[in-house]
């Protein structure tokens, strides 16, 4: 009977050991990386260290995966392309990917110059491919690779705005023959019936040392430009041009008497300094440059951020688009996970998975991604104007359909918080917030509202309505009590973020909600606000999404869906963020100190081993009862007093101490035989050891240790 009990217990042994082997011998697959010489130094400092800030986060995301138990362990594999364009390399690069099977799919971060010599590979050997930064270029991928920040819908959208917003039936057109969207300038122009008349025909083979134009050929254009531009019937310029033509443009407007007129093109076609565009804008023109979503992070983002910020060398984030890589890493491992989740563990899982996305959507991490036929990741443009030397977003937008939306632009400035109530889930607030629109859209102003603002505490007053040009501004004053969700079980140690959310009840598909935030990121502006009882650790915004079902919507969601993604809208947040924590010393004297002193006492007189019950046991009843009467006193200061937090379980430990002391010396007092009492005598002396150790180690736990 017992050698079976033996057996039976080995094989429970043996099996766990098994599942535990088994669990950690997952199969491995790799993420290949492709970047521009990572093993070349100069490259690398010259691209301020893009390429391995990149791998570094790609490794943690991938680290982070690993420990959500998918059927698959992921690695990353590393692969260095020439900066140069180099057709044969790039090649040669796809072709070991395709050869080596554990490779899941490729994160590749070259361009679309680099990458469409490979497209014939990848589209052949159903590579799957999440391009990071380049063009599609037009070409054929079969469905094998995800552009996340590609620019080819760009030209659509310029022309969408001229036509939507503009209102032109006709614009000048200032290009560059050789560069790539001339070609879809021209055919997108004749297919929205906008007349285009060519004001200078130009060449970017003309440029040297990155932009620049030699003297020639500036003269050259200025002599174009005052035959064509000065007289030119056409109030829209469409510049296709980089910056090198595209400066010189515009500083003929500043040196020559021209009509006013709309100069439109890539944020790239510009690179002059704002003071010099706003000495162009105030002799009557307007500049509008189309921008990507630049949005601040969401809270997952700037968590991550601070992460990578610390374990990673401090140069990797010294290029000024750092945040726009946070942002595309980002977004790619959230891809990734999906197909995870979807059960993606091979190559030909991951090809199915993306061919499966065009024209859907899926969530990960409170984002939502959509994607088009071609799998380029749908996004909402962005056009900002500089109009009498003042930069805006421009008052009307267009969507990712090319309709043109209102957009209203929110600012907010808090001018003060203060009474931080834990025990009734609020704090106080005093702020200011407007809304600037155009006139015809003014009314949309009440889709802006604040989540957690008491509707019985709180008021919102009118301060000041003005308008300027086709702006109407509203300022309001917002002020009372707020709403916040504590946590309270690390009292008297607790810390709290308090939160302002302002919630746009529409989506960028109707309205487009521009909020500016400039005034709440001072670097005093934390320091300005003043408590009590708490400190402040840290002040941040972030703009989160609230993914739900169209508010609204006449269509019936099926509870059943198995997508219920493609249901879902994204509904923005702006978030102000403000983490306080309780100053300690209040805590230490009238809470931490006490209980510890009751504690300690009995624990004391235990050393004296020849002290009678009567004296060691009368003081512990003492100490005992003075821990219960002062644990009123902790009802008064703890935040709540149905739920459980530390302060209330260093008193348990200070009671369980009171009575474990109290047992043990009405125990050992008694009368034992001479054999016993020599035990017990050794007892006496090493109990209060025991026991003052198991208290330290407790209130250790208790204080210093998640639980």
């Amino acid at each position: 009977m017992i050698s079976n009990l033996h057996a039976g217990l080995l094989f429970l042994i043996i099996a766990c050991c098994g599942n535990s082997c088994s669990s950690t011998q997952r199969p491995v697959r790799y993420i290949a990386y492709i970047g521009f010489e990572m093993n070349n130094p100069k490259v690398s400092a010259d691209r301020m260290y893009t390429d391995q800030l990149y791998a570094a986060m790609l490794k943690e995301y991938l680290h982070s995966m690993n420990r959500h138990g998918y059927d698959i362990r992921l690695d990353t594999l590393l692969f260095d392309c020439p900066f140069q364009e180099d057709p044969e390399r790039i090649k040669e690069i796809y072709r070991q990917i395709a050869a080596n099977p554990n490779i899941l799919m490729v994160f590749d971060n070259t361009w679309g110059k680099h990458i469409k010599h490979a497209h014939p590979l990848i589209r052949d050997l159903d590579i799957p491919v999440i391009a990071l930064s380049a063009d599609q270029n037009n070409l054929d991928y079969a469905g094998n690779t995800v552009f996340l920040n590609p620019n080819d819908p760009q030209p659509m959208y310029m022309v969408h705005f001229i036509k939507e917003v503009l209102k032109a039936r006709s614009v000048g057109f200032i290009t560059e023959l050789d560069y790539k969207p001339h070609k879809i300038f021209t055919a997108l122009l004749d297919s929205n019936q906008i007349a285009y008349h060519t004001i200078a025909e130009l060449s970017q083979s003309d440029y040297t040392a990155n932009n620049n134009v030699s003297r020639e050929d500036t003269l050259k254009l200025l002599q174009t430009l005052d035959r064509n531009l000065r007289n030119s019937p056409d109030s829209v310029i469409l510049l296709n041009t980089h910056a090198g033509y595209g400066n010189l443009v515009l500083r003929y407007l500043k040196d020559n008497k021209v009509p006013g007129k709309v100069l439109i093109g890539f944020i790239q076609s510009v690179t002059l300094e704002p003071a010099e565009m706003a000495q162009i804008t105030n002799r009557g023109h307007t500049i509008i440059q189309l921008e990507g979503e630049n949005e601040t992070f969401p809270i997952e983002l700037y968590r991550n951020q601070q992460v990578f910020q610390k374990q990673f060398p401090e140069q990797y984030f010294s290029h000024k688009n750092v945040a726009q890589y946070l942002w595309r890493c980002f977004d790619a491992s959230n891809i990734l996970e999906v197909a995870l989740r979807e059960n993606v563990q091979d190559r030909a899982d991951a090809v199915a998975f993306f061919r499966s996305l065009r024209g859907r959507k899926v969530a990960e991490r409170n984002q939502l991604y959509q994607f088009d036929s071609s799998l380029i990741m749908v996004k909402t443009p962005m056009f900002n104007q500089m109009k009498n030397g003042k930069w805006r977003s421009s008052p009307i937008q267009i969507n990712s359909l090319g309709k043109a939306i209102p957009n209203l632009r929110v600012g907010l400035d808090i001018i003060d918080i203060n009474e931080i109530d834990v025990r009734n889930n609020s704090f106080s607030c005093n702020m200011l917030y407007w809304v600037i629109a155009d006139s015809n859209y003014i009314d949309k102003e009440d889709y802006i509202g604040f989540d957690n603002m008491s509707t019985n505490e709180a008021e919102r007053d009118a301060v000041a309505t003005r308008h300027e040009e086709n702006f109407i501004i509203k300022i309001y004053r917002v002020s009372g009590k707020f709403y916040s969700n504590y946590e309270t079980f690390d009292f008297p140690f607790d810390r709290h973020q308090i939160t302002i959310p302002i919630s746009a009840l529409s989506t960028s598909d109707e309205m487009k909600i521009s909020f500016d935030f400039s005034r709440l990121l001072g670097k005093v502006k934390k320091d300005s606000f003043k408590f009590i009882d708490w400190a402040t650790n840290d002040y941040f915004v972030t703009i989160d999404n609230q993914l739900t079902s169209r508010l609204g919507s006449l269509d019936q969601i099926s509870p059943d869906s198995t997508d219920s993604a493609q249901y879902l809208e994204k509904y923005k947040l702006l978030n102000v963020r403000l983490e306080v924590s309780r100053r300690p010393w209040g805590a230490i004297t009238l809470i931490i100190l006490p209980f510890m002193m009751f504690s300690i006492l009995p624990i004391f007189m235990l050393f004296f081993h020849k002290a009678s019950f009567d004296e060691i046991g009368e003081l512990i009843i003492t100490s005992f009862l003075a821990a219960v009467a002062y644990s009123i006193n902790l009802t008064q200061l703890s935040p709540t007093t149905d739920s459980m937090n530390r302060a209330y379980l260093f008193l348990l430990l200070t009671l369980g101490v009171n009575f474990m002391c109290f047992l043990y010396v009405t125990y050992s007092d008694r009368k034992f035989p001479a054999v016993k009492e020599r035990v017990m005598q050794t007892v006496r002396i090493y109990v209060p050891y025991v026991i003052l150790m198991a208290y330290i180690i407790l209130t250790y736990y208790i204080f210093y240790m998640e639980l």
